[in-house]
């Protein structure tokens, strides 16, 4: 049964039904699907946008719509590597498809994904879309997919601090304009209680970190140490991540791609909470430094393959590993952190992949990039155009 899946499906049932959408999740299963079961997270902790989009799927029962939820998902992450495919241009060969398709077979964080019946490949397709846009320079369309990215799930809302970086304020400022309409429009439509409601829940949600398979820093941090030392460090971890975005997003020789992809792994350190299943919407980093993995130095290249390895571990098949209870310090740097140093990992392998594209770029045309507000990324070679 998809844990996450069954929290959106109740309250959309539960909007349809006229009672109130984030009501009791134990009552809700119990009066549309006839079981009860514990959860690890009791409220639904997702925004009511994210329940608008279930409502359609809340019309027949529950297996049916999981079903269909599962294969919207699936063309969603379809759709986003024709894009990734076409922008990097990428003509794969019949071998190296079948090779692919055999890895997404095998790729725990997308059978995870599956499993929840989460929201990440809608949020992959919008992430790779707003790219898309936004290395043909069309801002307003960029802006546009993270502000509707940013209600379904907020980290993505975090992307638009790089465009403010680069001052590519039409994207900011669509970002924020598109995002504000949603959620009005979410509001008119379920009402001021459900935001109410999930206001309550955040709070809720504002001290339970402490879960094994949180492999966001806060995470980390929460199940080594107790406030307000681990706020503390929370704090100090997330202003060295935020200064290191900031550097790469302001060098003047601008490589849209990486700073890019670096924003949105970024954004999965400092989310409060960030599940193994969110490491799908990495696929579009991941493309982005798997095309210039053969220009790479042996520094990056080990970095990107050692992180991926260590994020595709499913932590809870590990001896030792336990959601219940409290987790020894040797858990906890153990067990419970390999999902995360992967994450950490995969953030670094990027500044290596930025600063090796940096010293490429580095030469006598070099100062004509200085003074471009932003580059694209030329499809046909390595370098860089001008747009």
């Amino acid at each position: 049964m998809p844990n996450d899946f069954v929290q959106d499906y109740s309250s959309a049932r539960n909007f349809l039904s006229g009672k109130r959408i984030y009501r009791s999740i134990e009552e809700s299963m119990y009066e549309y699907l006839g079981r009860r079961t514990t959860l690890i997270i009791p409220p639904n902790a997702h925004p009511p946008t994210s329940v608008l989009l279930v409502i359609p799927f809340a019309w027949t029962d529950y297996v049916h719509a999981s079903m269909l939820w599962n294969c919207v998902s699936l063309l969603a992450l379809g759709a986003s590597l024709v894009i990734i495919i076409s922008e990097l241009s990428y003509r794969p060969s019949i071998q190296e498809a079948l090779l692919l398709l055999v890895a997404f077979t095998v790729w725990p964080p997308l059978w995870f994904h599956i499993i929840e019946g989460q929201f990440g490949l809608i949020v992959l397709l919008l992430m790779t879309l707003a790219w898309g846009a936004s290395r043909k320079g069309r801002d307003a369309q960029a802006g546009c997919m993270i502000g509707l990215a940013a209600a379904i799930k907020v980290f993505p809302a975090a992307l638009l601090v790089h465009f403010a970086l680069r001052r590519r304020w039409r994207a900011v400022i669509l970002g924020i304009l598109c995002f504000s309409l949603v959620t009005a429009m979410t509001l008119l439509i379920v009402g001021a209680e459900a935001y109410q409601s999930y206001f309550v829940i955040l709070q809720f949600l504002a001290g339970h970190h402490t879960y094994a398979r949180n492999v966001s820093l806060n995470g980390f941090l929460s199940l080594l140490f107790t406030p307000p030392l681990s706020s503390l460090l929370f704090l100090t971890g997330s202003a060295l991540i935020l200064a290191t975005i900031y550097r790469e997003a302001t060098k003047k020789i601008s490589d849209f791609d990486v700073e890019f992809a670096l924003t949105l792994t970024g954004t999965l350190l400092l989310s409060t909470i960030t599940w193994q299943h969110s490491f799908v919407v990495l696929l579009l980093p991941l493309a982005i430094c798997s095309a210039r993995f053969s220009t790479a130095d042996a520094k990056s290249r080990g970095l990107l393959v050692g992180s991926w390895i260590l994020m595709a571990v499913p932590e809870p098949l590990l001896p030792g590993f336990s959601d219940d209870g409290i987790l020894s310090t040797t858990q906890s740097l153990g067990v419970a952190a390999v999902n995360f140093y992967g994450l950490v990992a995969f953030f670094i392998g990027q500044i290596c992949f930025h600063t090796a594209s940096q010293s490429h770029a580095s030469g006598p045309i070099a100062p004509a990039l200085y003074d471009a507000p932003y580059f694209v990324s030329n499809k046909s070679t390595s370098g860089s155009t001008l747009r």
